[in-house]
């Protein structure tokens, strides 16, 4: 007798196989399988046999070139293209060339339709609305905020080297970074205090609110593989896990906390505002550049996740990269030294070249997005750069898409190409900067900033772009006028992983967590 739990069970079989056998045929007939590339581990995992992605992303670059064909998850075919010309045109193209459904289906469980999630015409709307609360004139107005955060901070690592018996502070630079810019993104983007900083006490650990549980629930291990099983397996949609109730209650906790904070917005938005969310929702409601109710509260999740990991993993790059270079750490320690304030303007801090030339380089090495992935919509022809040849010896001065392709853009790879940045690529040299004076002297096109592809580039470039180098200029402008930074571990200790953003971690220790463990020295007063 068949049941009705039978029929599910067989009817679930039925769409798991039909979809395993519809990959099995994609992957068999993907027309640049014949460019060659790394083999298949699992079907599991695909290609991808390491966790360190950023240096998978190297290695497949070095071995295999500008194109090459690898596994990703679920054993789906994606085609690697870091041809400059190629790439420029696949970001212009928008769309035809989106996020793929996986991807786009875990950001909207983290983040709702917010900017970066949203396709087409929503996304065009959303963007033209936030641009001026992003423009240059509106980041300058929350400097005071990077400058006064960064004081606590410092205030608070002053207190622990004075604490200590030999007069420094060994910590890790990136749960102080992190809290950091958890402050200041919830003062500056939506007036919200996360009370990181304001109630640290020796010996404890961070702060919570109602919000940051919340996030920490979304941003968890168990819900990140939920997403992604789910993002990969559409049908897995429709069956609980044990993970689905808190991610439903933190969801409702982030919409409540949104819909709040919107309420006060509303009140307090003006010519006065500061934060963005204030910016935003002060704008004529009849005006056709005017966000709905809807749209505004789905920015908040979207400003903290685009603008926290990324700028504290930034900062944290950075230190580690200068504390490789003691010698570029004291060139931009008395350049920064040679403005007479603690509280510099946005055009103080766009006044030091050198200030600029170091976060470009670090943003170049050390990108926070080591990838990024695009799916075809429509078949198509993508111009080349430069011809390239297939295992056949075949040489192509186009790539033929199909619609359902899937492109990988190896952000990294492309910003350490050699044939790109010359022989040095992999080191860390920002005076190199000195002679990239024009945006085509390094052939990345239709990027918005520093010939790098790290913000991406065309229509769907990081909104956020300019608040987050500000931000950056302002917190290393505070802290390396106040403190000498070392690395506490041997350097070849350290290492990287990527989900989503990529972070530092010690070699042999991945259960540690992330970190990059620092001693941090105060400066004598000059």
């Amino acid at each position: 007798m068949i049941t009705p739990l039978t029929s599910i069970l067989t009817a679930v079989l039925v769409l798991i196989g039909t979809a395993a056998l519809r990959k099995a045929y994609r992957l068999y007939t993907f027309p640049l399988r014949s460019f060659g590339g790394p083999k298949t581990h699992s079907w599991i995992t695909g290609s991808q046999h390491q966790s360190d992605i950023p240096d998978i992303i190297l290695e497949w670059s070095k071995k295999y070139g500008r194109v090459f064909s690898f596994a990703s998850v679920f054993n789906n075919p994606r085609v690697s293209i870091a041809d400059p010309k190629a790439v420029a045109y696949i970001l212009h193209n928008t769309d035809n060339y989106p996020k793929p459904d996986a991807v786009r289906y875990s950001l909207r469980r983290v983040v709702g339709p917010g900017v970066i999630t949203v396709e087409g015409e929503p996304h065009k709307h959303q963007r033209k609305a936030m641009s001026p609360a992003f423009s240059a004139a509106s980041v300058g107005l929350l400097v005071p905020t990077f400058i006064d955060k960064t004081v606590q901070l410092c205030e608070i690592w002053a207190t622990e080297c004075a604490d200590s018996k030999d007069g420094v502070y060994r910590t890790d630079a990136l749960k102080w970074f992190s809290w950091l810019t958890l402050d200041i993104i919830g003062l500056t983007g939506f007036n919200y205090n996360f009370r990181s900083l304001d109630e640290y006490k020796k010996g404890s650990t961070q702060v919570t609110t109602p919000f940051k549980s919340a996030l920490d629930t979304i941003f968890s291990p168990a819900a990140f593989f939920s997403f992604v099983l789910k993002g990969y397996i559409p049908v897995l949609r429709f069956f609980p896990m044990p993970i689905d109730g808190p991610i439903r209650t933190a969801q409702e906790e982030m919409q409540a906390t949104s819909v709040r904070l919107l309420s006060e917005a509303k009140v307090t938005g003006g010519k006065e505002a500061r934060d963005i969310l204030s910016i935003l929702a002060s704008v004529d409601s009849k005006s056709k550049d005017a966000l709905s109710d809807s749209d505004l509260a789905a920015q908040i999740p979207t400003m903290f996740v685009a603008g926290h990991d990324t700028t504290s993993v930034l900062l944290t790059w950075a230190i580690f990269a200068l504390t490789g270079a003691p010698e570029v750490q004291q060139k931009l320690r008395t350049t920064l030294r040679s403005i007479p304030t603690d509280s510099p303007t946005m055009e103080e801090l766009n006044t030091l070249p050198y200030l600029d030339d170091v976060i470009r380089e670090v943003l170049r090495l050390h990108s926070p997005v080591p990838s990024t992935p695009r799916v075809a919509l429509r078949d198509d022809v993508v111009p080349l750069g430069e011809p390239v040849k297939d295992q056949n010896g075949k040489l192509h001065h186009t790539l033929k898409l199909r619609a359902g392709d899937t492109i990988n853009i190896p952000i990294l790879a492309m910003n350490v190409d050699p044939e790109l940045w010359g022989k040095d690529a992999l080191e860390f040299n920002p005076d190199r900067w000195a002679a990239v004076d024009s945006a085509d002297a390094v052939p990345i096109p239709a990027v918005p900033y520093g010939s790098v592809l790290s913000f991406l580039g065309g229509p769907r470039a990081c909104i956020g772009w300019r608040f987050a180098l500000v931000e950056a200029k302002a917190i290393l402008f505070t802290l390396l006028r106040r403190f000498e930074f070392e690395l506490g571990v041997p350097r070849d200790s350290i290492t990287s992983e990527s989900t989503v953003v990529t972070r530092p971690h010690l070699k042999g220790q991945r259960d540690a967590g992330n970190q990059l463990p620092v001693v941090i020295r105060p400066l004598v007063e000059q």
